[in-house]
């Protein structure tokens, strides 16, 4: 039947499922995981954004004067933060905690959000990331990745086989044991499928909450002549969870593929942006139909599997990726070290050509 396989960050402790890598290695999106960024808007910059939509010209009120906290606005700042920092396993309770009014948004969001936040939308750049197979076992792992908190689990894992007796035991998935048991699965606190967006419902919350703004209607004469009836001003209700994906933006950096370089941390090797480039032309000019983002490239180096199983046609060790469980980043390749003439300094090697060839064989043997 073969084995299903798992991206998992060993840093971060997060894993994302896959099915089997021939029908999920055109889909893995890893490019996604090293480009992204976020960033979290303070709550003047979400006041000015909804009144610049709204085209609402009245001055912004301030966050002091907030007659619905009047008892909030008395308590020290160090007790909110004690507050916020007792539920910080929780990004539920203090998301909601947060939109009870501005200043809660501004002394809980930045400070308290970025760990729910950092393994979905910040970057694994400089992050150990592998990819399991289901059959991966305990007695057979890539030496040298794992942090000396993981391999004493690892030891004792295999320790107790041997107490045991029992082969199974050190033979026991990877997966079942190490990552569903010691990671959790990567899922975006924003996503509506999150409990957030349950609490924050309209039904369940008063129409004048913190981010409200007021503004008068706009109304409409018998001659079809549009005027503003400033006597029947309203309470206009923004949702709470429109708040919050506003208040926490998700974007990629800006960057030229062919100014960039995929580097591998931990061997000094690196590919670079433009011959990964040069390749999606040159596979255009042949009609082929490439959907890999530069990052995707890490897929044929970071497998791992006792087994070898795979689901493709490719033939060159894919299970056993030499460059499994390493440290990686995407960046300008002007971050990479460089003499004083401009030439990249002699530990790091380009392996841009070895790379590329793998893939190539990748698409000719399994995509066409």
């Amino acid at each position: 039947m073969g084995q299903d396989w798992v991206i998992v960050n060993l840093d971060k402790r997060v894993f994302q499922k896959l099915s089997k890598l021939g029908e999920s290695i055109w889909e893995v999106q890893l490019n996604d995981y090293f480009t992204r960024r976020y960033r979290i808007w303070s709550s003047q910059q979400i006041m000015e954004r909804i009144y610049e939509e709204r085209n609402i010209e009245k001055p912004i009120p301030s966050p002091t004067p907030q007659s619905k906290s009047v008892l909030f606005q008395k308590l020290a700042l160090e007790l909110i933060e004690m507050v916020f920092a007792a539920n910080n396993d929780d990004f539920d309770t203090n998301a909601c905690l947060a939109l009870t009014c501005r200043r809660a948004w501004d002394i809980g969001a930045v400070k308290f959000f970025t760990p729910h936040l950092e393994p979905c939308r910040g970057s694994w750049n400089g992050d150990r990331v592998i990819i399991f197979g289901h059959y991966a076992r305990f007695n057979d792992l890539p030496d040298g990745i794992f942090t000396a908190e993981e391999q004493t689990f690892i030891d004792d894992a295999l320790a107790a086989a041997q107490r045991t007796e029992d082969p199974g035991y050190a033979t026991m998935s990877v997966c079942k044991r190490f990552v569903y048991g010691r990671c959790v699965r990567l899922e975006d606190p924003l996503s509506y499928r999150r409990p957030i967006h349950h609490l924050l419902r309209k039904d369940v919350l008063a129409d004048q909450w913190a981010f409200t703004v007021r503004e008068a209607r706009s109304r409409i004469d018998w001659n079809g002549t549009g005027f503003i009836d400033a006597d029947e001003g309203e309470w206009e209700y923004r949702e709470p969870p429109d708040i919050l994906n506003e208040g926490i933006k998700t974007y990629e950096v800006a960057t030229h593929l062919a100014d960039t370089v995929l580097r591998n941390l931990t061997t000094k090797e690196y590919v670079r942006g433009e011959a990964f480039a040069q390749s999606l032309a040159d596979a255009e000019a042949e009609d082929w139909d490439i959907r890999w983002d530069f990052g995707d490239l890490l897929a044929m180096r970071i497998c791992w599997s006792y087994d070898p199983s795979a689901s493709l046609a490719y033939d060159r060790g894919i299970t056993r990726g030499r460059w499994a469980g390493h440290r990686f980043d995407i960046v300008l390749k002007d971050a990479l070290p460089h003499d004083a003439d401009g030439n990249v300094l002699p530990e790091w090697t380009d392996v841009s050509d070895a790379i590329l060839d793998d893939a190539w064989h990748l698409y000719e043997v399994d995509h066409f």
